[in-house]
């Protein structure tokens, strides 16, 4: 396959994804330039050949980051649209390291434990049963689907799309993005509103009050005491940024789900860890 008609098409798909023009428009020139020092067909560009161009490219790590990641990605999707059989020469290519850790994530284990001890009410009264569902709601929500704190707890139900799985959530002032759901959100967000009687916000208090931001960090609070380890909302956003990118999700998809006005700041989650390299070093032989 051509290379530049392979670029093209990823993008094409990235759009229909929702990427904004402005950002497609960089992307396009970061991999045409690229584009212009490989072979001209996909098949033809080799691990070694990759290797050589970003050694010898005089760009600062950031940027060699930032292309390096859309070129894997692009390797990831023909192979996944079957236009290439199996031939990834980008995959070994390791990212630069920046100054920057990555940021914090909890593991699905921890997650589902987390989710657990929620369901667990420290007394058995109707008020204790009725937090279960709505502090069920707030973990599974914000771990399945990356939202900000602040972005949840403003959520309006009239914003809110169950049966088609879609939030237009307000970002950062009046700026708007429309944010995923899967069906473990949309259940526990169900869960939730069958024991709440109406209501106008995503998440509320029993007396049908907003729940703020500082209610759920003191829910938080509680829950890194039963856990035995300090979790927070945000860290969720972290969790739910690093796993997406665990499982191969198209990088534009991720920054446009976390509302990243740049891919670079999407780019701090594409960190590896120990345990993703041995079972990547198991499969060299096979």
């Amino acid at each position: 396959m051509r290379t530049n008609d392979a670029i093209d098409r990823f993008l094409m798909d990235s759009q229909v994804g929702g990427i904004a023009n402005s950002t497609l428009d960089k992307y396009r020139q970061q991999l045409t330039q690229w584009a212009r020092s490989m072979p001209e067909t996909l098949e033809e560009i080799s691990y070694e050949t990759l290797l050589e161009y970003f050694a010898a490219w005089g760009v600062g790590p950031k940027t060699r980051r930032n292309v390096i990641t859309l070129v894997k990605q692009l390797f990831q999707y023909v192979n996944r649209v079957g236009y290439v059989d199996a031939h990834d020469p980008a995959q070994p290519l390791r990212l630069p390291r920046l100054k920057k850790q990555p940021p914090r994530f909890l593991t699905a284990a921890e997650v589902k434990r987390l989710i657990t001890i929620c369901r667990q009410p420290l007394l058995d009264r109707e008020s204790d049963r009725w937090y279960v569902y709505r502090n069920v709601a707030i973990v599974v929500t914000l771990a399945e689907t990356g939202l900000r704190v602040s972005e949840l707890c403003n959520l309006r139900r009239c914003n809110i799309h169950l049966t088609e799985h879609y939030a237009d959530v307000v970002v950062k002032g009046d700026k708007r993005n429309t944010v995923v759901f899967n069906e473990r959100t949309v259940n526990a967000l169900r869960e939730h509103w069958d024991r709440q009687d109406g209501g106008v916000y995503c998440i509320e208090n029993p007396n049908g009050d907003q729940v703020s931001t500082g209610g759920v960090r003191r829910l938080f609070n509680r829950l890194s005491e039963r856990l035995g380890r300090r979790v927070y909302p945000h860290l969720l956003r972290h969790t739910c940024a690093t796993h997406m990118i665990k499982k191969a999700v198209n990088v534009f998809y991720v920054q446009q789900q976390l509302g990243h006005e740049s891919l670079d700041t999407t780019l701090n989650y594409t960190h590896t860890n120990i345990e993703d390299r041995v079972a990547a070093h198991r499969s060299v032989l096979d």
